[in-house]
C-alpha cells in the first residue's frame, strides 16, 4: 500500500467509515504506532471543535433536508486537510455568511454550484445514458484504479469481479439520491446495458419501478452504500459481484 492510498483510509477511519475486517486491521495498525494514536486523538479534537463550532440552534428556515445532509457531506476523504482549513476560516465569517443564506433561501444548493437540486429518476437516467449511447465519462484501467475511484467518491471502497458475461464500462454520476451519486455502466452477455446507481445508505429513498421500459430494478446494501442495479435481465448481473477486498496494511506506511 502507497503512502497515499494509507492517508486515504486514514481519513475514511477517522470519518468512521471503515468496517469489518478492513477496520480491524487498521486499528490493529494503529496500536503498533503511539504516534499514529496520538494523530488519531489530535483530528478528533479538530473535529469535535469544528463540530460545536458550526453546531446549530435551529434548521434554516425554507432549506430542505436533503440540502443540510448534502452540504455536510464532502465529494472526496482526501479533502479533509482542506475542508479544516476552510471550516477554520469560516467561524470567523460565519455570521455574516448565515444571513446570506437565510437572505436566498433554497436557491442555494449543496457543493457551491448555482444550479438547483433536483433529483433524477432511474428511468430518466437509464433513457439519458441511451441517448448519449451508455458513454462513460470515467473508465477504470484496473482495479487499483477501481478501488482508488470507489474510496475517493464513497469512503468505502469495493471492487466488482468481471466474469464472462460482464464488462465494466466506466462511471458517470447523477443525482438520484445526493448531488454526488456514483454512476457505473456496463455490458452484459448479450450486450445488453446495465446500469448501476451507488450511494450513502442514508440517502437511499424509494425508487419507482421500471417495467414500462422492460427493465428491473435489485437493490443491495454493502458497508453502509446502497446499490441499486437497473438491467433487462431477470436476476442482477452486478449486485453479487460486488465486494470489499482485504487490503493488507504496510507497516512502513
Amino acid at each position: 500500500m502507497t503512502r497515499s492510498d494509507f492517508e486515504r483510509l486514514f481519513d475514511a477511519y477517522i470519518d468512521g467509515m471503515l468496517e469489518g475486517k478492513l477496520l480491524e486491521r487498521f486499528e490493529a495498525h494503529i496500536r503498533k504506532h503511539p504516534e499514529l494514536q496520538a494523530r488519531v486523538e489530535e483530528h478528533r479534537r479538530i473535529d469535535d471543535s469544528i463540530r460545536n463550532s458550526f453546531a446549530p440552534s435551529g434548521g434554516v428556515p425554507g432549506l430542505p433536508d436533503s440540502f443540510t445532509i448534502a452540504s455536510a457531506t464532502p465529494k472526496k476523504s482526501g479533502s479533509r486537510r482542506m475542508l479544516l482549513a476552510a471550516c477554520a476560516g469560516l467561524i470567523v465569517i460565519g455570521a455574516a455568511a448565515m444571513i446570506y443564506i437565510k437572505s436566498v433561501g433554497s436557491s442555494i444548493p449543496a457543493g457551491g454550484s448555482t444550479a438547483p437540486f433536483v433529483l433524477v429518476e432511474p428511468m430518466d437516467l437509464y433513457q439519458r445514458l441511451e441517448s448519449e449511447s451508455f458513454k462513460p465519462e470515467w473508465a477504470c484501467a484496473n482495479d487499483e484504479e477501481f478501488f482508488a475511484y470507489t474510496l475517493d467518491k464513497f469512503n468505502k471502497p469495493f471492487l466488482v469481479r468481471e466474469t464472462p458475461g460482464l464488462t465494466l464500462t466506466g462511471w458517470t454520476s447523477s443525482q438520484v439520491f445526493s448531488r454526488y451519486t456514483g454512476v457505473l455502466m456496463a455490458k452484459g452477455a448479450d450486450g445488453a446495458d446495465i446500469v448501476m446507481i451507488i450511494d450513502q445508505a442514508r440517502f437511499d429513498r424509494q425508487l419507482p419501478e421500471l417495467e414500462s421500459l422492460g427493465l428491473h430494478l435489485f437493490r443491495r446494501e454493502v458497508a453502509g452504500l446502497v446499490l441499486y442495479e437497473i438491467t433487462p435481465a431477470a436476476e442482477p448481473v452486478i449486485l453479487p459481484k460486488v465486494y470489499q477486498p482485504e487490503i493488507p496494511i504496510d507497516p512502513g506506511a
